[in-house]
Formats: structure tokens, sequence, C-alpha cells
């Protein structure tokens, strides 16, 4: 929040990452506010951030990151701009949450700064035999793989910690034809490391594409 001569504003609110790989659940509240104008004459602070993140979410406790209150001048203040903070929630199954004074944001857990140890990792390796380049740009200016072949071609997908006998799709997207979805062979080997086929024949010009899979444990 904004200060007036020596009156300092009220902080902005704090961020709280809370991640679990099992459930987040309670009646606790979890608050991330902003501070309270220091005097009649400065600015209240903005709302912070709290992002919760596991495969199961049900918060009955309330979530809140509302900008700070108090007596400030509200010209000064970050009440004038609506300053709630961000409550971003990601997982599997979302239940109910209690969420006030903040934006709510919900998603599937993303981007966590964890170990890939026993992480599911599935790739393209290569495509008519030319392999892939790692990592790959994914964009139409530099390209990943050049091959010139009206036949039918062989994608040679590579999986780890994929249970063996998943089938993967890949989606292909081109500018010149048809998408195409393409269900591939199942994956054969061990759990660390698996490998799969799938054919397509891709038409003239630039094609994107990208390898999934689904399974249940």
């Amino acid at each position: 929040g904004a200060g007036y001569q020596s009156r300092a504003g009220g902080a902005g609110g704090g961020a709280i990452l809370i991640v679990s790989n099992v459930s987040i659940s309670g009646s606790g509240s979890i608050q991330a506010n902003g501070g309270a104008a220091v005097s009649n004459a400065s600015g209240s602070g903005a709302g912070g951030g709290i992002r919760l993140v596991a495969p199961t979410v049900t918060l009955s406790g309330p979530l809140s990151a509302g900008f700070g209150t108090g007596t400030g001048d509200h010209t000064a203040s970050c009440e004038d701009n609506n300053s709630f903070g961000i409550v971003r929630v990601e997982g599997f199954q979302i239940g109910s949450l209690n969420v006030s004074r903040a934006y709510l944001y919900t998603a599937t857990p993303y981007n966590l700064f964890i170990s890939n140890a026993g992480v599911p990792a599935l790739s393209v390796a290569s495509v008519g035999g030319v392999a892939v380049k790692n990592p790959p740009f994914g964009n139409f200016v530099v390209p990943d793989v050049v091959i010139n072949s009206s036949a039918p071609v062989s994608f040679s997908i590579q999986a780890s910690n994929v249970p063996l006998g998943t089938t993967c799709t890949l989606t292909i997207f081109s500018e010149n034809g048809p998408d195409l979805n393409i269900t591939s062979s199942p994956l054969t080997g061990t759990v660390a490391s698996s490998t799969a086929t799938a054919t397509a024949t891709l038409p003239s010009g630039y094609s994107k594409g990208f390898v999934t899979a689904n399974w249940t444990q």
C-alpha cells in the first residue's frame, strides 16, 4: 500500500505453498492477507497468494487473501483497485472450498519442485527412423524432425514408469491435412524403460504432434 510522507503503507500479503502426495483437508484457516494501513494517511497492502496441491483437496476452513483493512486514506490504498490475492487449488479431485476475499483458480497439479524418480514420462524418440531433437522445440521455425516420405512412417515411443501393456495415443495436427489420432502398440520392456510404436501417413508440409497415455492404478 502507498505510504504518505513518513507513514508507511501496509505490506502486501505473503505467499503460501502447501503440497501433499496424499491429500489436503481440514477445518483450519489459511490466510495471506495484506497488511493494514499504518495511519489514516497511508494505504493498506494488497492480498497475497495461496497454492494448494494434492491429489485430493477438500477444506471447510476459510481461505483468505484479501487486501489489508484499516482506516487508511482510500486514495492511497489497494482497496480502490479491489486488490484481492489469488487462491490456486490443484488436484485431481477438488471438494468443497471456503474462499473469501480472493480470486479462486482450480487446475490439475502442475510444475512441482519434486524428484523425477518414479514420475511417469512419455516421449516420441524418432519418426521414420530420424531421431527427434532432445529437448524438442515443437515449433515450425526449427523442425525437430525432417523426413521425406509419402508412405506411412513409424513413430518410436519411449516411456518410463508407465504400466506395461498400456497403449499410447499419438495426436498429430498438420497444416495440409486432417487431425490424426493414432493408437500405438502396447508398451513392452520394463516399467523403468518401455517402448511402443505407432504408424501414420503424414501430409506434406509441417505437422505438430504429442503423445499421451491413460491408465488406472
